[in-house]
């Protein structure tokens, strides 16, 4: 996912809807998949907000993701009042997306074409971590961007922790643009114990993230698995990044 790094701040051109919406609308995802990935290891990301999974309570499969439209981009940026400032778009990547460094340059290009101002500047993760973690965050104005893989969880409640709250509510990353309004979703959140109460708060909330492009959901990755010809069935544990459940082998007789 696209996250907008201190974007709770009104100093960054993020904190502005028509600016998050534009960044997304901008780039033509459909074709960056065809290019990148194939079918069997990704999918475009659908179902809401980027921390949405088939395995996670909220999900709403009605939300569809995100369509290329520059031109309605474009007119956003004006609406922003964006006037050509320079964007860092900071380029790393992690075991989960080694590919992610190639397809920050094409989405890069994508923003160019689009008329902003976009600085593409490498980085290893750790500086990233230092600097979201710092108080306040180490990011300059106008907006600082990178690329992160949420983990699939079926709880959305520790997601939200580790990239939406506010350093004052336990965040981490603090990277959604309003942290007084998510530090309360999720104390409302935590005192829903009944889980089909909670889902139906979460889809709620869910299409209000939808809208508000607080992040750019970009896909769902697979990582791939081999299994030898000794195995007749293995099942390691789907929307987890490494719980390989070896405990589900099965032999071939």
């Amino acid at each position: 996912m696209i996250v907008f790094f201190k974007s709770y701040d009104p100093a960054f051109l993020t904190n502005k809807l028509e600016f998050r919406k534009a960044l997304a609308l901008a780039v033509d995802w459909d074709a960056i998949f065809k290019a990148f990935y194939p079918k069997e290891v990704a999918s475009r990301h659908e179902g809401g907000g980027p921390l949405f999974s088939p395995v996670t309570l909220g999900y709403d499969p009605a939300l569809r993701p995100y369509q290329y439209q520059p031109d309605e981009a474009k007119k956003l940026l004006q609406q922003a009042g964006y006037k050509g400032e320079k964007i860092t778009f900071w380029n790393y990547a992690l075991s989960y997306n080694p590919e992610q460094r190639e397809v920050n340059e094409v989405v890069a290009s994508y923003w160019r074409a689009a008329g902003i101002n976009v600085e593409l500047v490498p980085v290893e993760f750790g500086i990233i971590r230092s600097k979201a973690v710092a108080r306040p965050q180490a990011f300059d104005p106008p907006a600082a961007i990178g690329v992160n893989v949420p983990a699939a969880r079926p709880s959305l409640l520790g997601n939200m922790r580790v990239w939406m709250l506010g350093h004052e509510g336990g965040g981490t990353f603090a990277a959604y643009w309003n942290s007084e309004k998510i530090n309360r979703y999720f104390t409302e959140l935590t005192s829903v114990v009944d889980e089909k109460d909670r889902d139906q708060r979460l889809r709620k909330i869910n299409q209000e993230l939808y809208d508000e492009y607080w992040s750019v959901p970009i896909g769902i990755v697979n990582l791939v698995y081999a299994a030898g010809p000794k195995v007749a069935d293995w099942q390691p544990t789907n929307g987890a990044l490494d719980d390989y459940a070896f405990e589900t082998l099965a032999p071939k007789r």
